[in-house]
C-alpha cells in the first residue's frame, strides 16, 4: 500500500470515531506521523474530498463531509444502498456517539444514509411510512432496544421487505422474525471483566446498583455475575441489587441518585467496599451522594460500571468502564445488509476493559 493510500485509511478510520466531528489531524500533523512530504499528505485528502468523505476549509482545518454536500457521481455510479437511521431521541452522550460512527461508517462504506429520529409515541405505522418514502430503501437500522416500543412495533417491522437490525439491543429473543436481527452488547464478557476486576483487587463485599430499565441484558448480566462471585467463594444474593422501577425515557442519572440515597444506610450497615453500575451515567451521578454521606471513592468505595461517555473519563476520580466496540459492531450490521450472516439473528459484541482510578486495590492498599 502506497502512503498516500494508508493516509487515506487512517483519515477513514478516524472519522468512524465520534471526536471527529470536534478535530481532525491537521496536514502538518499528519506529515509528522506519517514522516511524509505534504504533496503525499495533499493527494490523500484530495482523493477523499473528491470522494466526498472531508471537506477542507480555509480557518477551520479538515472537517468530515455531511449530508449538506450532494453526492458525487462517483458514488452514484457504485449504485449505494438507501438505509434508514432510526435514532432514539434521548438526552444520551452514548447515543449521539454511536448514531455519529454508525452514520460515518455506513457513508465510507458506499451507504445512502437517511437519519431520522424515533419518540416513545412512534408507532411501527410512522416507521412504515418513512420507509415508504424511499422505493430504493434496502434495511433499516434502529438505535433503540425493542423495549423501546410496544409489541405491536414488532409485527409491523417483521412484514418488512429488508432486514431490521437493532442495534445496542437490550432485549433477547429465541426466535426473532426471519428479516429482525439484535446486534447486542455481550454480557458474558462485561461480566467477566467487572468481576475479574473486582476480585483482582480483595473486594468481596460488592453491591449491583440498576440504574437503567430492566432488560434482557440485565437480568442476564446479574445472574452471570451472581455465578461468578459466588464461585470465588464471594456472597451475592437478592440483598446485593439495589434497583427501583426505571422505565425507558427516565434519567439513569437522577435514578442512581434516588436508588443510591435510598439504600445508604444498608450499603453502610453491609460495609459494602464496590457498586457496580449499570451505566457509567450512574456512577458518575453517585460520586457527589456517595460524597455527601462520607464515603471517599475510591478509598471506602469503589465504583465500576459498563458504557464509557466522556464523563466517565473527566469524572473524579476517572471511572473504571467496560466498553464496547461500537464500529465492529456497525460492521457486522453491513455485512449483514449486504447478505452475509443472514442466519444468524443474535451477534454479541465483546466488552473491553478501561481501567482508570475508582478502583482500589485492597490487596495493597493502591489505586488501580
Amino acid at each position: 500500500m502506497l502512503k498516500y493510500e494508508v493516509i487515506k485509511k487512517y483519515l477513514c478510520d478516524e472519522l468512524t470515531r465520534s471526536e471527529s466531528v470536534r478535530r481532525l489531524p491537521t496536514v502538518r500533523e499528519l506529515m509528522r506521523k506519517f514522516n511524509v512530504s505534504m504533496a503525499t499528505v495533499n493527494r490523500a485528502l484530495q482523493e477523499l474530498e473528491h470522494e466526498n468523505v472531508i471537506i477542507r476549509k480555509p480557518g477551520s482545518g479538515i472537517v468530515p463531509a455531511r449530508n449538506s454536500t450532494p453526492m458525487p457521481p462517483v458514488l452514484k455510479e457504485k449504485k449505494a444502498q438507501t438505509v434508514i437511521l432510526a435514532v432514539t431521541d434521548y438526552p444520551s452522550e452514548l447515543i449521539w456517539k454511536l448514531a455519529y460512527s454508525i452514520d460515518q461508517t455506513m457513508r465510507l462504506n458506499d451507504f445512502n444514509v437517511i437519519l431520522c429520529k424515533i419518540y416513545r409515541e412512534t408507532s411501527g405505522e410512522d416507521l412504515k411510512h418513512v420507509t415508504e418514502l424511499y422505493p430504493d430503501c434496502s434495511g433499516l437500522m434502529i438505535q433503540s432496544s425493542p423495549g423501546f416500543f410496544p409489541d405491536e412495533m414488532m409485527e409491523i417491522l417483521k412484514t418488512f421487505p429488508f432486514p431490521v437490525l437493532f442495534l445496542d439491543g437490550l432485549y433477547y429473543y429465541e426466535n426473532l422474525e426471519p428479516n429482525i436481527y439484535m446486534l447486542s452488547p455481550d454480557p458474558v464478557s462485561a461480566v467477566e471483566l467487572i468481576a475479574g476486576t473486582l476480585l483482582k483487587n480483595g473486594h468481596t463485599r460488592i453491591g449491583y446498583l440498576r440504574n437503567e430499565p430492566l432488560s434482557s441484558y440485565s437480568e442476564q448480566f446479574i445472574k452471570l455475575l451472581g455465578k461468578k462471585l459466588r464461585k470465588a467463594g464471594v456472597e451475592f444474593g437478592n440483598g446485593n441489587i439495589f434497583s427501583e422501577t426505571v422505565r425507558s425515557g427516565d434519567d439513569s442519572a437522577e435514578a442512581a441518585q434516588k436508588i443510591l440515597r435510598n439504600n445508604l444506610d444498608k450499603i453502610r450497615a453491609m460495609k459494602l467496599t464496590a457498586l457496580i453500575f449499570t451505566s457509567t451515567e450512574g456512577a458518575f451521578a453517585a460520586i457527589p451522594v456517595l460524597r455527601e454521606a462520607g464515603f471517599n471513592v475510591p478509598e471506602d468505595i469503589s465504583l465500576i460500571s459498563e458504557n464509557d461517555p466522556r464523563n466517565g473519563l473527566y469524572s473524579c476520580p476517572a471511572l473504571t468502564v467496560t466498553a464496547f466496540n461500537s464500529e465492529e459492531m456497525t460492521k457486522r450490521a453491513i455485512e449483514i445488509l449486504r447478505g452475509n450472516f443472514r442466519d444468524e439473528h443474535m451477534w454479541y459484541a465483546k466488552r473491553i476493559l478501561i481501567e482508570r482510578q475508582s478502583v482500589t486495590n485492597l490487596n495493597k492498599g493502591e489505586k488501580k
